[in-house]
């Protein structure tokens, strides 16, 4: 069993839940010990697969949730692009 892979997985599928449902990433993220048990070897390959079917699916209830827009704010990503780069090279 690919440990690193399936911690990513979970990893990430955690991050996408809150990323639509908060709107926001938490440091240190959820479920850290969950993921770092997996990445350790401590969860079973069927008890990963049920974790990552669950995640996908909490993940697509998220989607359904979301209030973020379909597309991003192109101007607004410009504008905070040129304001970084304009108070890096001042």
């Amino acid at each position: 069993m690919d440990t690193k892979f399936f911690s990513h997985t979970v990893r990430l599928l955690v991050e996408c839940e809150e990323i639509l449902l908060e709107e926001n990433i938490s440091f240190p993220i959820k479920e850290r010990d969950l993921i770092l048990d997996i990445k350790l070897g401590k969860v079973s390959l069927p008890e990963v697969n049920r974790i990552v079917d669950q995640k996908w699916e909490q993940v697509t209830n998220a989607f359904k949730l979301s209030k973020l827009p379909m597309s991003p704010n192109k101007n607004k990503i410009h504008e905070f692009s040129m304001d970084v780069i304009n108070s890096v090279f001042k």
